[in-house]
């Protein structure tokens, strides 16, 4: 029955007999990202499919895409700090030269993305140390970080598409298949 419930996504396991403090012990963990999840609505990120952020529910507006890919890879990178050649790289997949023009094109992104989340309020799910870069995960809902979490909600939802615009996000979605049998792949 434990394969079953694997694919089901199950969020716990019991056997009889079962005791009252079993049952609402996995009851208040099923439920637990039910509340966390209405909780931090303030900035939602969507990478299923389409990557998209919202912030109370309106979509965030762009000027430059570039802009919005830096903060999806930045999302997919899952809190971990970034160097500025390491999202050229990721971004660029070496099709240009990190020179300095592309050095100075760069920073015109990042400027734009700082700009464009300073003018929805939300600058804060940046965060900048010694020439590095990273988002701060605890400052949104992202479904990417719930699946991770074991959410079944956002396990559910995931149908084996992952940021499908972004080519460098074909690593994360086959590792998302994997893991969660979309696909066939297990």
């Amino acid at each position: 029955y434990a394969v079953d419930a694997f694919a089901l996504h199950a969020s716990g396991y019991l056997l009889k007999p079962v005791s009252m403090e079993q049952l609402q012990n996995e009851v208040d963990y099923a439920l637990r990202g039910r509340a966390e999840k209405k909780e931090a609505a303030h900035v939602t990120v969507e990478t299923f499919g389409e990557f998209n952020i919202f912030v109370d529910g309106k979509v965030v507006d762009f000027s430059r895409s570039k802009a919005k890919e830096v903060l999806a890879y930045l999302v997919d990178r899952q809190g971990k700090f970034q160097t500025r050649s390491m999202i050229f790289y990721a971004l660029w997949e070496g099709d240009a030269r990190y020179d300095r023009p592309m050095q100075k094109y760069l920073d015109v992104i990042l400027s734009s993305l700082r700009d464009t989340l300073k003018a929805y309020g939300i600058e804060d799910i940046i965060e900048r140390s010694k020439g590095q870069i990273r988002v701060v995960p605890e400052k949104l809902s992202c479904d990417l970080y719930r699946f991770f979490d074991g959410d079944i909600q956002a396990v559910d939802a995931y149908h084996g598409e992952y940021m499908s615009t972004y080519s460098w996000a074909n690593m994360t979605e086959a590792y998302m298949s994997h893991i969660s049998g979309v696909g066939g792949i297990l």
